[in-house]
């Protein structure tokens, strides 16, 4: 029931979250210039690369710790909280160092000194923030989450876009920046009401122990090689497209990602609630509990990616058609690859558990080169022939490849995960033939036959969903 609740909540307030921005985006484009709102996008995409080190491996060793060690909960939760301050800092005033003593960032992003200082002024509450709403999470606090997640967007697009209304063009952004930051301490303050009212001590000395510390901070240090490892192969294969075919083609892939957005923030909303009941259950140490409850949804997630796979494959030429100019309908052959990729990495979430039960970190690195080695050999093999198509078929092979990795690390290496996974791959490699025949046959022109099939696939996913209990076996 909790999980289910929780991914309700999460799942709501992130679409009211993107709604606002979607809604703003008409002032704040007529509000900035080409060049600011421009800025703001390559800051965030710079401090997003270096900010995969900012907590200092607490946000991989908190979920290990939290299932294994013997400490007190609340210890482990203080001491991760400030070692993930402390690192944050440290990474901060080396970066801000040199973005501000160094001219490369400000000609990068096109912006004066004021501007770019206030911008990572405004850095130091959101990415503090950002630690909390990930113990909140884990707290199971989703309610508390979506408060705080809500209040800092709704807060800047509320103030922020009329005051700078009242200013000239040239220091519009420097202003936003500077109530960003103003709101995000507001938002700052509101956190620690939240953690108050589950009578949580974030920052405690009492707590604190330099022992359980130093192998916190050694056991999160070895994980940060594999995270941003993973995170760089979400985006090699724009890299590698634009590099292999050209700017054309980097667009018919941003707009196949954006169409696939369904099952992609369907694979965030299912993280965001899966990552806590995982911790919870596996901290019980009883596999006739948590065992089930881990086949079942990989099951679940199996039935449902793959049907929005095949329905991608049904309708998608339609849909592009109809909203798109001609040029861009290439992209209903992305779409349902896509779609699969994130069955396969959704599926890793549940496969990674081997890892926590075993209690050790040292196969995500070798795990995660491998597949992006595999992602980038498949792309630059695929791309000169298929362009944006080759790049999403090397993704696709990459997650499959850790997907694998993972299932076969369970059953064989570490022998504490012995789900039975047939019936995931079964529906995958039937999404697969699904896929390949309805495009080869080009049966999308077939309404009557494209409902027909749509139909029967719902139903007979409802089916599958109903017979194995997966709804009831997974949320009890």
């Amino acid at each position: 029931m909790k999980l289910r609740k929780n991914l309700a909540i999460y799942a709501v307030s992130d679409l009211l979250g993107r709604s606002i921005g979607l809604i703003a985006s008409p002032i704040s484009t007529r509000l900035l210039t080409p060049q600011q709102y421009g800025a703001i996008g390559l800051l965030g995409a710079v401090w997003s690369t270096v900010a995969l080190i900012q907590y200092g491996g607490m946000d991989s060793a908190y979920p290990f710790f939290s299932v294994h060690s013997k400490d007190n909960k609340e210890q482990i939760l203080s001491i991760s909280t400030i070692i993930a301050t402390i690192s944050f800092f440290s990474l901060w005033i080396v970066f801000s160092t040199i973005g501000l003593i160094h001219p490369w960032l400000q000609n990068y992003a096109q912006i004066n000194k004021l501007e770019l200082f206030l911008f990572l002024l405004a850095l130091i509450p959101s990415s503090l923030i950002g630690w909390y709403l990930y113990l909140l999470r884990f707290l199971q606090q989703a309610l508390a989450f979506a408060r705080i997640n809500l209040l800092g967007k709704v807060l800047g697009v509320l103030i922020s876009l009329p005051i700078i209304y009242f200013v000239p063009s040239h220091q519009r952004l420097a202003l936003m920046f500077s109530i960003s930051t103003i709101l995000q301490i507001l938002t700052f303050g509101w956190v620690f009401y939240e953690f108050r009212k589950i009578k949580i001590v974030l920052y405690s000395l009492s707590n604190f122990s330099l022992k359980l510390a130093k192998k916190m901070f050694s056991y999160g240090i070895i994980l940060v090689p594999g995270a941003i490892i993973y995170s760089i192969s979400f985006i090699a294969d724009k890299l590698l497209v634009g590099w292999l075919a050209g700017p054309d083609q980097v667009a018919i892939l941003i707009l196949a990602t954006s169409v696939a957005s369904v099952s992609l923030l369907l694979k965030q909303w299912f993280a965001l609630t899966w990552d806590p009941n995982l911790i919870e259950w596996l901290a019980t140490k009883n596999p006739k509990f948590y065992l089930p409850k881990l086949q079942a949804t990989a099951i679940a997630i199996s039935i449902v990616f793959c049907l929005i796979a095949c329905l991608a494959e049904i309708w998608g030429q339609w849909v592009i058609a109809f909203l798109y100019p001609p040029y861009y309908l290439p992209v209903a052959n992305l779409v349902p690859i896509i779609c699969l990729t994130a069955a396969c990495s959704t599926l890793s979430l549940v496969a990674v558990a081997t890892t926590i039960i075993a209690d050790t970190p040292i196969y995500f690195l070798p795990i995660y080169s491998l597949a992006l080695f595999v992602n980038c050999l498949a792309g630059i093999l695929l791309i000169p022939r298929l362009g944006a198509l080759g790049a999403i078929y090397g993704t696709f092979i990459g997650e499959i490849g850790i997907t694998l990795s993972w299932i076969l690390v369970g059953k064989l290496v570490l022998k504490n995960l012995p789900l039975n996974w047939g019936i995931p791959t079964a529906l995958i490699g039937f999404s697969i033939f699904f896929i390949m025949v309805y495009s080869y046959w080009q049966y999308q022109s077939n309404i009557p036959l494209s409902m027909f099939t749509s139909s029967f696939l719902i139903i007979i996913s409802t089916l599958l969903l109903w017979q194995q209990k997966i709804l009831e076996t997974v949320f009890k």
